[in-house]
Order: C-alpha cells, then structure tokens, then sequence
C-alpha cells in the first residue's frame, strides 16, 4: 500500500551534493572483466522507472591515490546523478519519501543497498527570472548553462525530492517537513550535504 502525504509547505529548496572532501563514493563493477564494463550500457539515472526491468549490479568503493583518509558514508554518492542508501536505514527512506523516487537493490560489500532513482521530474524552472549563460560565441555554456537558476515553488509538487524536466542530473529536496534534508539532518545520515537554490 502506497503512503498517501498531503500537500505540504516549504520555504526553500536544496540541492544535494556528495561530500567527497570526507567519504568514498561508489563506482560499477563487473565480474567477467575491464572489456565488460568498458562494452555495458550503464543506467541513466535522468527520472525515468526502472524497477520493472533493473538487474541488480555489483558497486565497489572509489580508491585513489587521495581516498586514505576517507571514510563509508551511510549514503554514498555513484556516479554524477545518483545515491545509494545503506540497508539499514533504506527503510527510513521508503517509509518517509513515499512515492517520489524508487529503491533499486545493488550489491556493496557483500550486502544489499539501494540505488535512489528518482522519478519525481517537474517542470518548476522559473523561466521569468532564470537567465542562460551564453558563451561569446552565442552557444549555451554547457557546464554551466545559467546565470541565475531559480525555481518556482509553486510548481514543486513533490517538495521531499525531486528532479528537473531541464536538468535531470541534478537533485533537489526542500524544508518542508517530510523531506530528504530533513530525514538526513534529522538522524545525522552521513554522505552528503546540501546547498540553498533560489525559489521564489
């Protein structure tokens, strides 16, 4: 039975972050070998559903030359657009976050987590008060497409997590009172951080 929440307020919007400067983030492996992750068609985290055809994958922790003194974070950064929750409090997640995002079993250290994938994707940019960042030759900037970046709540019916239709690579949560900043500031979930985004 799916939870049913009501229309809540909230006065600012987050975006989500990885806190690389103190926790390991997760990388995809494989089992048959380097040609097999080289030749796979990893998934798109872009707000779509996957849970009818996902296929459990295998995530290992990111070493590098600088990764000594990082640490396992309880929710861990894979990849540019995506979290992965540990199995002991995903259902924290799925009992708060409801229907917004789906939870997509993969395999770390031997035990289950679960992927994040988001499929609350709106169309809330404030296009009024957005400004794109043009480069001198006319062109959008393609790393950083906007001048100004501003979202307008009314438009956020999903004010927990969510995604953007015009930048599905991003996250994004809120201060309403069932949100993903909120569970994760509240228990003192380790992993990621967060940065206020204009609204209006």
């Amino acid at each position: 039975m799916k939870l049913q929440f009501k229309k809540q307020t909230f006065t600012k919007v987050f975006g989500i972050q990885p806190d690389v400067d103190k926790y390991l983030y997760l990388e995809h492996t494989s089992l048959l070998g380097l040609d097999d992750v080289n030749n796979e068609v990893l998934p798109i985290f872009d707000g779509a559903s996957k849970i009818s055809t996902w296929q459990p994958l295998t995530l290992d922790w990111l070493r590098h030359d600088d990764s000594d003194d990082l640490i396992k974070p309880m929710i861990a950064a894979w990849g540019s657009c995506t979290y992965v929750v540990r199995h002991d409090i995903a259902s924290l997640f799925k009992d708060t976050l409801g229907d917004c995002c789906e939870f997509l079993p993969v395999n770390v250290d031997n035990s289950i987590w679960y992927a994040l994938n988001v499929t609350s994707k709106l169309d809330a940019l404030h296009t009024e008060l957005c400004e794109i960042n043009y480069k001198p030759n006319g062109r959008v900037h393609r790393t950083r497409p906007y001048k100004r970046f501003v979202i307008d709540r009314a438009k956020v019916s999903t004010p927990r997590l969510f995604k953007l239709s015009g930048s599905p690579i991003s996250i994004y949560t809120s201060n309403t009172d069932n949100s993903f900043l909120n569970l994760v500031t509240k228990n003192e979930f380790t992993g990621v951080s967060f940065y206020e985004v204009e609204s209006v």
